[in-house]
């Protein structure tokens, strides 16, 4: 089962991200998942910079990224899982997840459906 501070590596071979599960899942089994990546010039939203030592995985600057924060299902993280294109890391630190959602919620690069799930717990 996947909750609110779970961490995974996803996306496509040799190009994994580390994503955090911001929401715990709904009555729906739906939750809401966010991309970390490498801070870079170009990075659109640095509302939060997490650095090293933020997460054992972290080991420079980097940015949520708040365009990329989508709703998914629990079942559709397991069958990810189960099929290997999910690696599990280390549980976040609830209090920088609640950060994390802060910055979401603020963003102008969040998705407003993702932004509603955040304060409500469902999809509008």
């Amino acid at each position: 089962m996947f909750k609110r501070g779970d961490t995974f590596l996803m996306g496509p071979i040799d190009e994994y991200h580390l994503h955090v599960v911001v929401a715990d899942p709904n009555s729906s089994g739906e939750l809401v998942i966010a991309p970390i990546t490498t801070l870079r010039p170009r990075t659109p939203d640095r509302l939060l910079i997490l650095q090293p030592g933020d997460h054992p995985f972290v080991k420079h600057a980097s940015a949520i990224a708040c365009n990329f924060a989508q709703i998914t299902t629990v079942s559709k993280l397991e069958e990810l899982l189960a099929s290997g294109r999910i690696l599990p890391r280390e549980a976040m630190e609830q209090s920088l997840v609640g950060r994390i959602t802060a910055a979401l919620i603020e963003s102008d690069f969040t998705e407003n459906g993702v932004k509603f799930f955040l304060k409500e717990g469902s999809r509008p």
